[in-house]
C-alpha cells in the first residue's frame, strides 16, 4: 500500500458494514414495536434515522452508485410504512413518513459521499 493511495483497514470496512446492519435492525424494530413499547415515531426520528441509514450506506458501500442505494433506502422506508399499516400495533402508514424517509436518506447519502471524498475517497473492502 503506498502513502499516497491511504486506504482503511478492511476491519474498518466491516466495522462500518456492521454498524449499518445494527442501524437497520435497530430502525425496524422501533418502527415496528407497538407504540405502548416505547416507539414514538415522529418527523424528527424519521429524518435522524434515514440520515443515518444514508450516512453509514455511502460510507459501507462507497462503489455503488448513489441512485442504488437510494432506492433500497426508499424500499425499507416504504415496506416500513406499510407494515405499519398492516400489523395492527397502534402505527399508521404516513405518505408524509416515507417522503421524509426518502428526503433524509438523500442527505444522508450526499453527506456520506462528502465524507467519502475527504477521506480521499476509501472503498469499504480495499
Amino acid at each position: 500500500m503506498s502513502s499516497n493511495n491511504m486506504h482503511p483497514p478492511r476491519a474498518l470496512a466491516w466495522i462500518v458494514r456492521l454498524a449499518l446492519l445494527i442501524a437497520v435492525v435497530a430502525i425496524a424494530y422501533l418502527a415496528l414495536a407497538p407504540v405502548d413499547l416505547g416507539g414514538r415515531g415522529g418527523n424528527v426520528d424519521h429524518a435522524i434515522a434515514f440520515v443515518t441509514l444514508g450516512f453509514l450506506s455511502r460510507l459501507a458501500f462507497p462503489r455503488w452508485y448513489m441512485i442504488v442505494l437510494l432506492a433500497l433506502l426508499a424500499l425499507f422506508g416504504g415496506a416500513i410504512e406499510v407494515l405499519q399499516g398492516t400489523m395492527h400495533a397502534g402505527r399508521d402508514m404516513q405518505m408524509v413518513d416515507f417522503k421524509i424517509d426518502v428526503a433524509a436518506a438523500l442527505v444522508g447519502l450526499v453527506v456520506g459521499a462528502l465524507v467519502n471524498r475527504m477521506l480521499g475517497g476509501w472503498r469499504a473492502g480495499d
